[in-house]
C-alpha cells in the first residue's frame, strides 16, 4: 500500500511540473537510443577488431546535456568534445606522473576544469572522462595516451554524432 501512494506521488509530481510529459518522454527515449547504439556499436567495433572499446560511463551524463538541455552552451559540439578530450589528456597524464590514483585523480578533476575554462570547452561529464583515465583499472591504464584518441574521440564523437541525428528527427 505504502509503495503504490509513493508511485502515484512521483507521477503527480512529474505530471504537474513545467516541462511537458511529452518532452520528458521524448528526451528519456531520445536518451535511450543513443546510449544503446553507443553499447552496440561499441561491442561491434570491440568484436571486429582488436581494439579495446569499452563504453564510458562519463557518456550517460554527456546523454543527458544533449537529450535534456540540447541548447546548453554545455551541450554544443566543442565542450562535448574538447571538454572530453582534453580531459582525457589531464587524466592520463596524472595516471602516469602521480604514484597516488587518490591524488592523481583529484589533480585530474581540478585541472580538468581549469582547462575546460581556459579552453571555453566546459562540459560537466569530461571531469568524470578524466577521473576514469585514474581510476579505471589496468585495461584503461594499459592504453595509455590510447585512451585519448581510441576510446574517448571514439564515444564522445559517436555520441555527438548520435545526439545530432536524434536530435534532428524530434519534431520541436
Amino acid at each position: 500500500m505504502k509503495l503504490l501512494s509513493q508511485t502515484k506521488t512521483i507521477l503527480a509530481a512529474c505530471l504537474s511540473s513545467d516541462i511537458r510529459f511529452r518532452e520528458k518522454i521524448v528526451s528519456s527515449a531520445a536518451a535511450f537510443f543513443a546510449i544503446l547504439v553507443l553499447v552496440l556499436s561499441a561491442h561491434q567495433l570491440s568484436a571486429g577488431t582488436s581494439i579495446f572499446l569499452p563504453v564510458l560511463a562519463s557518456m550517460g551524463a554527456s546523454a543527458f546535456l544533449l537529450f535534456v538541455v540540447p541548447h546548453s552552451p554545455m551541450a554544443q559540439p566543442w565542450p562535448v568534445i574538447g571538454g572530453h578530450l582534453a580531459s582525457a589528456a589531464i587524466g592520463v597524464a596524472c595516471a602516469i606522473w602521480i604514484p597516488n590514483p587518490t591524488i592523481a585523480a583529484a589533480v585530474a578533476v581540478a585541472l580538468s576544469i581549469f582547462f575546460m575554462h581556459c579552453m571555453r570547452c566546459l562540459h560537466p561529464p569530461s571531469a568524470a572522462t578524466a577521473m576514469i583515465a585514474v581510476l579505471g583499472g589496468p585495461e584503461i591504464h594499459a592504453l595509455g595516451w590510447q585512451f585519448c584518441y581510441e576510446v574517448v574521440a571514439v564515444n564522445a564523437g559517436l555520441i555527438l554524432l548520435l545526439a545530432f541525428v536524434i536530435n534532428n528527427l524530434i519534431p520541436g
